[in-house]
């Protein structure tokens, strides 16, 4: 270990006239580890909206059939079924203190970002029931929508990323203007991609006045889920299905966040192989360049070992240093950075906050130390084999 030490001290004391040389691996580590942090701020965005929209003690109720909100339909006569098994079923807790929410989730046309129309947005018919179970909901400019009227609020994250979504503007429904008189937050949940009205204007809008997408019920308890559900499929009269919050989250994320992550790890893979490359060649270039040290301090008996081992330490120390570059430069760049991207699921934007978590921070300095300590097993290996025969003189 000494050896080595001292090794990295001589290789060290030329780190100035090699600054160049030395300067590709750092590059281009820091390049991969930059992308591979901005790309993975997305899925920590779209992890931290659906964490913020979580809870085990509200369920969703769809048709049987159905995957999504906007694609399940309930009748009027099935949620009356729904709300009598509710109040008849033993689901804990006061039954005064449940919340049920009917509501219906459908498109309607927007202008895009930049002006154009034909963009497709979230919209969803509540009552007031339906507000009082977002305890996070308040809006942020303008007013409340007034039952009875077309009138819509936008989430403010949507507001943010397409044009003709601010208060005053209108919306244009499948018959009708709408008039856009608030933005809302709900403490930054996926919420915050949809467009709200008036439970009974949405469904007159669209001439579907008995027609539901989902019933959202608040219960003492995630027990109390696992209870409702039980009673729904008993009843003869439904065909429909129960999950908490947290699991429709899930379910309608989860393609998004993987091939997010997948898009990541292949932008790492093709910079990676790239860094690599140029790494494996600039450390040749710096053993050359270091060829008379090495042989000095090999003739003062310093093994081929400690050569061997001190340019794979640097290399290493170099790609940790870019990681922690690029890591930081995305820091920068992508915490905290609004960005909409398509819900392959819905077909409609996904409005979100990009965010750099301390694991991915991590991951790109680990990255950047990996992708130079496997570019440096050549070099070193070579270092170590054209010292053994002159050792062995």
């Amino acid at each position: 270990m000494k050896q080595v030490l001292a090794m990295l001290a001589v290789f060290g004391s030329d780190w100035r006239t090699q600054a160049l040389a030395l300067f590709v691996p750092v590059i281009g580590t820091a390049g991969t580890a930059f992308i591979l942090v901005s790309v993975l701020s997305i899925s920590n965005g779209i992890v931290e909206a659906m964490n913020r929209a979580d809870r085990d003690d509200v369920a969703i109720i769809l048709s049987r059939e159905a995957t999504l909100e906007n694609t399940s339909r309930l009748t009027k006569d099935e949620a009356a079924v729904i709300a009598q098994t509710m109040n008849d079923a033993a689901l804990g807790g006061d039954a005064r203190s449940r919340l049920l929410s009917p509501e219906r989730v459908q498109t309607v046309d927007t202008l895009s970002r930049g002006g154009e129309a034909g963009a497709q947005l979230l919209a969803r018919g509540l009552t007031a029931a339906g507000v009082r179970l977002r305890p996070h909901f308040r809006i942020v400019e303008g007013r409340m929508y007034t039952p009875g009227r077309f009138e819509v609020i936008v989430g403010r994250q949507l507001a943010r990323d397409f044009a003709g979504l601010s208060v005053g503007t209108t919306l244009t429904g499948a018959a009708q203007e709408g008039s856009i008189v608030g933005l809302f937050e709900d403490g930054g949940s996926t919420a915050e991609s949809e467009v709200w009205m008036d439970l009974d204007s949405g469904r007159a809008e669209v001439d579907a006045r008995r027609s539901l997408s989902s019933m959202r019920v608040q219960l003492p308890s995630a027990a109390g889920v696992a209870a409702l559900r039980e009673a729904l499929d008993r009843s003869p009269q439904l065909q429909v299905q129960v999950a908490t919050a947290r699991e429709h989250q899930t379910k309608q994320f989860s393609q998004a966040i993987a091939r997010v992550r997948l898009l990541a790890a292949g932008l790492a893979v093709m910079l990676g192989i790239g860094a690599v490359v140029a790494t494996i060649n600039t450390l040749s270039a710096a053993i050359a360049a270091r060829q008379r040290a090495v042989e000095t301090m090999e003739a003062l008996g310093f093994s081929p070992a400690s050569a061997a081992m001190a340019v794979f330490i640097e290399a290493t120390l170099l790609g940790l240093i870019g990681g922690t570059l690029g890591a930081c430069a995305a820091f920068l760049v992508a915490d905290g950075r609004g960005l909409s991207i398509l819900n392959g699921a819905t077909h409609t934007p996904f409005a979100l906050s990009t965010w750099v978590t301390a694991k991915s921070f991590s991951q790109g300095i680990v990255l950047g130390g990996l992708l130079s300590a496997g570019a440096a097993i050549l070099p070193s290996i070579a270092v170590g084999r054209a010292g053994a025969p002159r050792r062995g003189q």
